[in-house]
């Protein structure tokens, strides 16, 4: 019996031993804990060292090891690991990047910022460079960052070039259902004006009034002015600054369909917009 009872503590013991073993190497692996002094004191596994506070809690490792969290005493002296992780950690703290943005430190603790942000983060973030020098970066490089606030302004563009409003025969009267679209194309429009002014970017829109191939050139002139007209007078009614369009009249010089049907001249009989927004500007000059 007395050999089975040692038999057993023996075993229990091993593993015991091993397990800790494996703990104290797999915490010696973590990114920003230096493990100096390893043992036992008072019946309780003891561990010192230093540990930087992003580094992760080590009583965490203690239960994916199969070990009692109550039979350790632990003493750490906090410090600011250079680790990578752990610099990126910090990094990504101070920054508080977007989802859209994604930061890596290069093997020379140049941390690389890529994806897209808007113009206020990246400003943001260009203020803090003195402070990433504290946390060990030794530079900070947004390069290859897209502008999001350009992208949502050609994104604007792209919604109003694609909207046109329909014009019965050699008048302009809406055809049925095209007056439902100018409250979207009011919202649209202040979007796109709007958004110019927050990047310093001159916006024009051109509203471009066409007609069908029939009838007499001048006449068709005249009428494809009186059509954009009839847009730019609404907008102005909806309080938006008519300074940024202008007309033109174009007649049937830029038709939209070959006409071999009615539908086909249906859609010649229309006015379209075109945004024209100035050069945007190199983000390293900003």
């Amino acid at each position: 019996i007395l050999a089975i009872v040692l038999g057993t503590w023996g075993f229990f013991a091993i593993r015991e031993n091993k397990r800790w073993n494996n703990y104290i190497q797999k915490l010696q692996a973590q990114p920003g804990i230096v493990v100096t002094k390893t043992g036992t004191r008072n019946g309780k596994y003891f561990i010192a060292g230093m540990r930087d506070p992003l580094a992760i809690e080590p009583k965490k490792i203690i239960k994916q090891a199969n070990l009692n969290p109550n039979k350790f005493d632990f003493q750490w002296q906090p410090f600011l690991s250079l680790d990578k992780k752990i610099v990126l950690k910090r990094a990504v703290n101070l920054l508080e990047n977007p989802k859209t943005v994604t930061l890596k430190l290069d093997n020379n603790g140049v941390l690389n910022a890529t994806g897209s942000a808007t113009r206020e983060w990246v400003w943001s973030a260009r203020e803090k460079k003195s402070s990433l020098s504290l946390i060990g970066i030794t530079g900070y490089n947004d390069k290859n960052l897209k502008d999001l606030d350009i992208d949502r302004l050609n994104a604007y563009k792209k919604e109003i070039e694609q909207i046109i409003l329909l014009f019965e025969q050699g008048t302009t009267t809406f055809l049925p259902d095209e007056a439902e679209k100018l409250s979207e194309l009011s919202s649209k429009l202040q979007n796109v004006i709007d958004a110019g002014k927050s990047l310093d970017k001159n916006v024009l829109i051109e509203i471009a009034g066409h007609t069908d191939t029939e009838g007499d050139k001048q006449a068709n002139i005249k009428l494809s002015q009186n059509r954009a007209q009839k847009i730019l007078s609404y907008i102005e009614s909806q309080g938006i600054d008519i300074n940024n369009f202008s007309t033109r009249a174009l007649g049937s010089q830029q038709i939209l369909r070959p006409e071999s049907t009615p539908e086909d001249k249906k859609f010649n009989r229309r006015v379209s917009f075109k945004v024209i927004i100035d050069d945007v500007a190199n983000w390293s000059g900003i």
